[in-house]
């Protein structure tokens, strides 16, 4: 039986369009597919008066329509880029 991949915490902040601009170790064809994504990602009406935020459209809302290979390799980078930037 498949168990299901959590996303790492800073998917729950960066857009897909964001992982894919931003994040080292993403090849050509997962930022095409991240781009894609974005399409999807639900947006949040806002009551105030600031413009939805990228934590309004995070890659983790949308996790689920990643392959189990791409949520892997997702996973790997955002832990590579955490050991970089905090020493983790």
């Amino acid at each position: 039986m498949e168990t299901n991949i959590a996303p790492d915490g800073i998917f729950k902040y960066w857009s897909p369009d964001t992982v894919a601009e931003c994040m080292d170790g993403i090849d050509i064809d997962l930022y095409r597919r991240l781009w894609s994504l974005v399409k999807h990602v639900p947006t949040r009406q806002t009551t105030d008066e600031t413009p939805d935020s990228e934590y309004s459209r995070n890659l983790a809302q949308i996790w689920h329509l990643l392959t189990r290979e791409d949520q892997l390799h997702l996973n790997a980078c955002a832990a590579a880029q955490n050991k970089a930037y905090w020493g983790e």
